[in-house]
């Protein structure tokens, strides 16, 4: 094994910090090269998580700022792109998982208010056409005779179930309870 060329006193703090910064600096170095090369893939995957893993302390950082803004608007319009053919297709799970992954990258973002209201709106045009299919009676015929129409079948009154009084409070107290 070779001998390390310098060694450092593990009293000397300065040294062991700048130590430390190198291998901070060498590490955010292939980070960068790595996300720059997944960029150039159109990798937006690979690339925001490299870019996300980056110090703040690092000097590589402010390169990143622009990118990493880049690499999560073209993320989060890949998956708006998946979410609506999954919304299309009427795959609302997959269309929900591609909404939170975009809202985890950037919950305001345009695409994601957008894409939410319209999964709303699609998933209540399914329930609300479930509940009118499950509840629509069979208006076919039964042993020759029609069925009756909602309009011939009228639902009966409901009893008056409030007590007649002649204005005075108190009367209210001298009425019967009426039995269920």
């Amino acid at each position: 094994m070779p001998t390390p060329f310098l060694t450092i006193d593990p009293t000397y703090t300065e040294a062991a910090a700048i130590k430390e910064k190198a291998q901070l600096e060498v590490a955010a170095e292939a980070g960068y090269k790595a996300a720059v090369a997944a960029i150039a893939a159109q990798n937006w995957d690979e690339a925001n998580r490299q870019l996300a893993i980056f110090p703040p302390q690092s000097s590589y950082w402010p390169k990143t700022e622009q990118l990493r803004a880049q690499v999560q608007a073209s993320l989060i319009d890949q998956k708006a792109t998946v979410a609506k053919r999954a919304l299309e297709a009427g795959e609302v799970e997959r269309a929900t998982q591609m909404i939170n992954d975009m809202a985890a990258i950037d919950p305001m973002a345009p695409q994601v208010i957008a894409l939410r209201e319209e999964l709303s709106r699609n998933t209540d045009r399914h329930h609300i056409a479930s509940l009118i299919g499950s509840r629509r009676p069979n208006r076919s015929t039964s042993g020759g005779q029609a069925l009756p129409s909602a309009e011939t079948t009228q639902p009966e009154p409901l009893a008056q179930t409030q007590p007649q009084t002649t204005g005075d409070p108190k009367e209210i107290f001298k009425q019967p309870v009426p039995k269920s």
